[in-house]
């Protein structure tokens, strides 16, 4: 923030300045955007308490029971086959 301050007083291209920024921060945000969007699925998932491990699930047309919920993913065992790792979105819940 100080460089930003001192930036715009001793510089007459402030503007290319925050142009630079704007730049580099969106590519930030896209380079990152399935991080950001997982970690937003799993506030809402530990939050909303959608589902929780133990649960059954229908994710795309396969039915599995959720093992773990982390940050980043959701585990599911597909009808004892092998798990499925996806990215936390929220999924249907099955009857």
């Amino acid at each position: 923030m100080i460089f930003l301050f001192a930036a715009s007083i001793f510089s007459d291209n402030f503007r290319q300045l925050t142009v630079i920024f704007g730049v580099i921060g969106a590519g930030v945000a896209f380079a990152l955007q399935e991080v950001i969007a997982s970690f937003a699925g799993w506030v809402a998932i530990s939050f909303g308490q959608f589902y929780k491990p133990g649960d059954r699930v229908l994710l795309g047309g396969i039915r599995g029971d959720v093992i773990d919920i982390s940050i980043l993913r959701t585990t599911i065992m597909e009808c004892g086959i092998s798990p499925i790792f996806d990215k936390n979105v929220i999924l249907n819940i099955a009857n």
